[in-house]
């Protein structure tokens, strides 16, 4: 071959792969031009729908970023621009899609790492076909993590990195343990919807009731950290104990319950009677308890003022043996007399009850005796008569009836004082 023929076949294989490397480069450009957003409208056979939606908030919605319909990936997000304020992305969907006048769309997240899509929701063919955008009404925006971690304090927030700290930690090393929680996830979940349904009783009530209680309980153990990893350690140590000899221990125990549960049921109900009783018991000593409660300071202050008295009793005791042996023989003799009066006592009962209802007149009595015999003279004379002169000196002497005198002379006992001679009620 001559020198020309090589030049000219080694000019040819140059022009060759410089033609192949440059057909390889833009199919390379033209795979990574459509590899997100795909072919583009102008190539034929090529269809998209252009549909604008009106968000408040697009968050990290970038262009490029996938639209999915049922989860399905149906077009892409071409571009996002700000209008009168509000943020518009205009969306490409393929095939031709028809968009409703009831659609609606919302911006989710693919990853924890920020990338976003929209989720589209296409309407249903009886609200026509959409004419404009999708306005902001019919649309939700992204929630960023950030923004999540803004609604919690500081303190809520360093807990929370703990938690994740502390999950990871446990959870390193433990795939195999991982993948049997994961084995029996779906019995898991069957039972915390049963779980969810009974706490979604009464709207929410109970559930509210236990996240206070929780939170209450959750204050009340801050700063125990200690304490709860000490009990959980010594709760370690009771489930190994519990779980000796493969648990058969536990597992009699547990078979026997059902038996014991009843008998303690049967043994609780035989309570209720006497607990009736102590409870009507209870009640009617409350009165007796609410005034022990008010007499509770007096009754303090007197155990305390006596305190004194008290030690002096010992004192008073030794000086009175003395007396009391002299009034040992003194009693003993006295007993006959204390038998006698009280048999003179017993019989003078019957006339005493008699003279009861004149005791007034009986006291005037003696009244008037003391003051006859309260005053004497030199020659020893101490009982005194002095006539009395009234009306009825003259009038009682006459045979007519005084028609001034009010006087009863025969009056009931007691009342002889108001019928004295010389006390006279007069009438008009």
């Amino acid at each position: 071959m001559s020198a020309v023929a090589r030049k000219e076949r080694k000019r040819v294989g140059s022009v060759r792969v410089g033609t192949a490397t440059l057909v390889g480069a833009a199919a390379f450009s033209a795979f990574a031009l459509t590899a997100q957003n795909g072919m583009p409208d102008y190539v034929p056979g090529v269809s998209r729908t252009s549909v604008e939606v009106e968000f408040v908030d697009a968050g990290a919605l970038r262009a490029g970023d996938d639209v999915r319909i049922a989860g399905v990936r149906a077009g892409f997000v071409n571009s996002i621009d700000l209008v009168d304020g509000v943020p518009v992305a205009s969306l490409e969907l393929d095939n031709g899609r028809t968009v409703h006048g009831d659609a609606s769309a919302t911006i989710g997240a693919r990853s924890a790492l920020g990338q976003k899509y929209v989720e589209l929701d296409p309407g249903t063919p009886d609200a026509g076909e959409l004419d404009g955008p999708i306005r902001a009404d019919r649309t939700s925006g992204s929630v960023e993590l950030d923004a999540v971690l803004d609604t919690l304090d500081a303190k809520t927030r360093k807990a929370t990195g703990v938690a994740l700290r502390e999950i990871g930690g446990g959870m390193a090393g433990r795939g195999t343990d991982l993948n049997d929680g994961l084995s029996t996830l779906d019995q898991n979940l069957e039972d915390l919807g049963v779980l969810s349904r009974s706490l979604d009783s009464a709207q929410g009530a109970d559930l509210t009731r236990l996240l206070r209680t929780t939170e209450v309980l959750a204050t009340a153990l801050d700063g125990q950290q200690s304490e709860l990893a000490g009990l959980t350690r010594d709760t370690g140590i009771t489930l190994d104990a519990l779980a000796v000899d493969g648990g058969d221990p536990l597992d009699q125990a547990i078979r026997q319950s059902p038996e014991t549960l009843e008998a303690v049921r049967g043994a609780l109900e035989s309570l209720d009677g006497p607990l009736a009783d102590t409870r009507t018991a209870v009640q009617a000593l409350r009165p007796g308890v609410e005034a022990l409660g008010l007499a509770l300071p007096d009754t303090r202050a007197l155990l305390r003022d006596a305190v004194k008295p008290l030690k002096k009793v010992p004192g008073v005791s030794d000086d009175a043996d003395a007396a009391v042996d002299d009034l040992t023989p003194l009693l003993k003799d006295a007993r006959p007399v204390v038998r006698d009066l009280g048999t003179a006592f017993t019989r003078a009962e019957a006339p005493l009850a008699t003279l009861a209802p004149y005791s007034l007149e009986v006291l005037l009595f003696f009244q008037n005796a003391s003051s006859a015999l309260s005053q004497g003279d030199a020659a020893g004379n101490w009982l005194r008569f002095y006539p009395v002169v009234n009306p009825e000196n003259v009038i009682g002497n006459l045979p007519i009836q005084n028609p001034f005198l009010k006087r009863q002379p025969y009056p009931a006992p007691g009342e002889a004082p108001a019928h004295r001679t010389n006390n006279v009620k007069v009438t008009p």
